[in-house]
């Protein structure tokens, strides 16, 4: 069951597309660069190798279990909003690279107006989320490269808009029970032809993703 969703805004309510979308807070007006949560301490996917090469370069603070700040509150987001519209981005980075592998991190981070930055690999791209709405690791050389880009974008009110252009169309889900909903409706879905998984075992097994303690 996906963590998120997103669908087109009816066109009948795209004139009040501010009721349902709110406007972003400007980068101007934001005084922090980038924070980070980590509550569980595996790291199959490195997040904690990414995240210090990026604090060498760019200010990042830190939360979680496994950083060195504490959450602000007992939430996913960790920190409260007047708080969180502080910063430009959010190091929303999985602890594994397993497929169609994308938690909560990616959807509440788009919910509240914030870039998130990802690390996600070819098998987790086939996620359906909001076109231009996020920054990935690996579309860069090096971690160098994506914190010169993160400053560009800090700097220049434009190209930090324009990753925020999809909420002038589309509309993000982050309830469990929508999933529930689409699960249904995917029943239901006779254009899509029947498979069947004689050994449910195995195909878990298939997409196995090992994750590493480092706490």
């Amino acid at each position: 069951m996906p963590y998120g969703m997103y669908e087109p805004i009816p066109n009948e309510l795209l004139p009040n597309v501010t009721r349902i979308n709110q406007p972003i807070y400007p980068a101007q007006y934001r005084d922090k660069m980038a924070y980070a949560v980590v509550s569980r301490c595996a790291d199959d996917a490195e997040r904690y190798r990414l995240i210090n090469e990026l604090s060498q370069h760019i200010n990042v603070d830190y939360y979680g279990e496994c950083g060195n700040l504490k959450c602000e509150i007992k939430h996913n987001s960790c920190l409260p909003p007047n708080t969180l519209r502080r910063y430009r981005f959010r190091l929303a980075f999985e602890d594994s690279n397993c497929r169609d592998y994308v938690t909560e991190k990616f959807w509440d981070t788009l919910s509240k107006g914030i870039i998130p930055v990802v690390n996600w690999k070819a098998a987790q791209r086939d996620i359906p989320v909001p076109p231009n709405s996020y920054i990935n690791v690996y579309d860069f050389p090096n971690i160098k490269s994506l914190a010169e880009y993160l400053t560009k974008v800090s700097r220049n009110s434009t190209l930090f808009q324009s990753y925020f252009k999809w909420r002038d169309h589309f509309q993000i889900y982050t309830s469990f029970w929508n999933s529930f909903c689409k699960f249904c409706t995917a029943l239901y879905d006779k254009s899509v032809p029947a498979k069947v998984y004689t050994d449910l075992e195995g195909w878990l097994r298939d997409d196995y993703c090992q994750r590493f303690t480092v706490s």
